[in-house]
């Protein structure tokens, strides 16, 4: 009986089309995830970020969801659990920003100096890096340390409310209240929300 021998070129084309229906049906469940939680269906998205990982087993940014959508349902634990796993494999700048801020909102804040610090160290994206290493500061009310870091952010993005806001907490706490005032009045003018305007109105009644 003759063996069938499979032309290489047959072979490569036919791994490739493999390959590329893989690589759609996996950017299909992420496609359908986005739009789930854009719609506020937590669930269809979950559903979606799991069906995403049987495409690319150990996906950072389809487990990186499905950690979001543990947080956001009270799960510590579960959200933790995938959480560590991105970490593991992730260096990626916004994620590794967001998960610091877990540790820091469940009061983990060893676990998230030491997120943030390695994110320094391997010089991923200093904006982020810094970012957290500023909020971890404000959260320890380490304020001289927070100011040289949110410093180090607004020089470098000028688009980022929340560290003009703390930076500007920071500067109050320590005596600065003009140079607090001013750092509002930045926040501000990039959004314009509640907290922000509270805190400026509270400023401003200070210097009266």
């Amino acid at each position: 009986m003759k063996k069938i021998i499979m032309p290489a070129v047959l072979m490569t084309c036919i791994l490739f089309a493999v390959s590329n229906v893989c690589a759609r049906n996996y950017q299909h469940c992420m496609d359908e995830g986005y739009e789930a939680k854009n719609m506020c269906d937590n669930d269809k998205a979950f559903e979606c970020f799991e069906e995403a990982l049987k495409y690319k087993n150990e996906d950072p940014v389809a487990m990186f969801h499905i950690g979001k959508i543990y947080e956001e349902r009270g799960d510590v634990r579960k959200a933790s659990e995938y959480y560590e796993k991105v970490i593991a494999i992730s260096y990626h700048p916004l994620m590794t920003y967001e998960i610091g801020a877990f540790y820091l909102k469940i009061g983990d804040l060893n676990r998230a100096e030491e997120i943030y610090s390695r994110a320094l160290r391997h010089r991923v994206n200093l904006v982020e890096a810094n970012l957290g290493m500023a909020d971890y500061n404000f959260a320890i009310k380490n304020y001289d340390k927070a100011i040289e870091f949110y410093q180090f952010v607004v020089e470098r993005d000028q688009k980022r409310a929340i560290a003009f806001y703390r930076y500007a907490m920071c500067l109050e706490a320590v005596g600065k209240d003009d140079e607090a005032l001013e750092m509002c009045e930045k926040a501000m003018r990039i959004e314009n929300s509640e907290d922000i305007r509270k805190y400026y109105k509270h400023l401003k009644n200070k210097k009266r």
